[in-house]
């Protein structure tokens, strides 16, 4: 009688050990699984939008992929000064992260899209694009409901994906100062650069080691005549206006739709089913070997 009183309360204390280690890793693991909640609403939007204009009425989402037109007009970019038809771009500040300071994260300052009027050649025929141009600098708000990726400013939603593809960055350091070309354009934004007069000895020593805080990253990513690109807004009577619906954001990518599509499944099978069915399997399994 002892031993099965034994036994049971062994396997009790197992069993509340197992759920309280599966608790925690599902805690840990939720920013991701929440990840991969927003990434499969976006696959199932993606999904269901038309792939061509004619199958769309005027104010639908429509989703449309081919290459930039030599029609289009031209544009430069702000910070390499690229002769383009359109430029995405960012300006992101480097801080602690938290209130204690543990690590540093990059934090978006302002980003934008510079762009007069895109042509995108297709199969079945060229698509105007409209109201592509935009820019803002960002509140402390915003920022938090980027970082939540709950963000509310919809047009800016794709570009930080874009940018983190391409190849062009510059970071400049709060003791120095930036590219004249890059202060006026920042100068027309009302954006005002972290500066720093100079370091002290352990701040020089930490400069050697890693990029010092308050450091500001410019990124900019540039469409030329002839590249790929895929566009997600609004049919309009001309063409395509990049806008937003009320379950999709307009969406600027390199990226054909379909690879976009399958971007994201992945993206959502991983975030959203995986990480939790291996908390449940790994609690289950130290379950067990705590009780065997």
């Amino acid at each position: 009688m002892n031993v099965n009183l034994y036994l049971l309360s062994s396997l009790v204390e197992s069993l509340g050990a197992g759920f309280l280690l599966c608790f925690v890793l599902l805690t840990l693991g939720s920013p991701i699984i929440y990840a991969g909640w927003k990434n499969r609403e976006r696959f199932r939007n993606i999904s269901s939008i038309p792939r061509e204009l004619e199958n769309a009425s005027v104010g639908d989402q429509v989703a449309i992929s081919g290459n930039v037109d030599k029609s289009s007009k031209r544009t430069d970019s702000p910070f390499q000064s690229k002769n383009c038809q359109l430029a995405m771009w960012d300006i992101c500040r480097l801080k602690r992260r938290g209130t204690l300071g543990t690590g540093f994260v990059w934090s978006q300052e302002a980003i934008g899209i510079r762009s007069h009027q895109m042509i995108i050649e297709t199969s079945d025929g060229n698509v105007r694009v409209d109201n592509l141009s935009c820019k803002k600098v960002l509140g402390s708000s915003e920022k938090v409901k980027r970082s939540l990726m709950a963000d509310s400013t919809t047009k800016f939603s794709s570009i930080e994906i874009e940018l983190d593809d391409e190849g062009f960055e510059k970071k400049v350091e709060p003791v120095k100062e930036a590219p004249v070309q890059y202060s006026r354009f920042t100068d027309k934004l009302a954006f005002e650069r972290p500066r720093r007069d100079s370091y002290g000895l352990i701040g020089r020593v930490l400069t050697k080691l890693r990029t010092p805080s308050d450091t500001t990253r410019y990124r900019e990513a540039v469409f030329q005549s002839g590249d790929e690109i895929s566009v997600i807004g609004k049919k309009t009577r001309n063409g395509l206006s990049f806008e937003s619906s009320e379950s999709m954001n307009p969406l600027i990518s390199s990226k054909h739709i379909s690879k976009i599509e399958q971007k994201y499944r992945r993206a959502y099978l991983f975030q959203l089913y995986f990480i939790p069915v291996f908390c449940v399997l790994f609690s289950a399994v130290m379950t067990y070997g705590s009780y065997a």
